[in-house]
């Protein structure tokens, strides 16, 4: 990673980019935002899931945009392939956050190590809930024994492979879209939008 790049600066350049898309948006522009529900969906009703899908375009005219980073994901995600799946991340608005992401990964793999494990009371609920991989969940306050005594979430979301770079999941930490005083369900910021320093740093 090149020593010069900052994150809160890279965050800035997305959230000026989103600006400017939001202002001038056509025809073209507002195809490559819209999102379908996945055909698995039809089958499998998740309320959790379907509040991203019904606050997909309100966040994308109105949220901040801050960090996360993948817990676990359907592996299928991990490389090409025509279909859209869930993933379950953690992420956080606190200004330590903003600047740096990487207490996010660092609380990711620690998340991750301990599903299905036999843990403390206040960690089990994750472990079992990441063992549990048919559950999804908005906005749980992860213990902040795990993220250096900052308050970070727990979410599920659908991972839109037309959203993010090269179509499947290659890098840990991704630009979210947030509106914390309108809804808890968050969803991933198009990679039309994306800083290319943020690209060529930690993507």
């Amino acid at each position: 990673m090149d020593p010069s790049f900052k994150f809160s600066h890279s965050r800035q350049a997305m959230q000026n980019a989103l600006a400017d898309g939001n202002l001038s948006i056509g025809h073209r522009e507002r195809r490559y935002r819209r999102v379908k529900k996945p055909s698995w969906m039809r089958f499998q009703k998740d309320p959790v899931l379907q509040q991203q899908l019904d606050q997909h375009e309100y966040l994308l005219e109105n949220g901040q945009i801050a960090w996360c980073a993948v817990i676990q994901a359907n592996e299928l995600l991990f490389s090409d392939g025509p279909h859209d799946h869930p993933a379950a991340f953690i992420y956080g608005t606190d200004k330590r956050i903003l600047e740096d992401p990487e207490i996010l990964t660092d609380a990711a793999e620690g998340l991750f190590e301990i599903k299905g494990r036999v843990t403390t009371p206040e960690v089990q609920h994750f472990a079992d809930r990441l063992a549990d991989e048919t559950t999804s969940d908005l906005k749980l306050p992860v213990p902040t024994e795990l993220t250096n005594g900052i308050q970070c979430f727990y979410t599920t979301m659908i991972v839109f492979r037309k959203h993010i770079l090269y179509g499947r999941l290659d890098g840990r930490i991704l630009p979210i879209l947030t509106a914390p005083h309108a809804t808890d369900a968050v969803t991933i910021l198009p990679e039309r939008y994306w800083d290319i320093e943020f690209i060529n740093n930690v993507w």
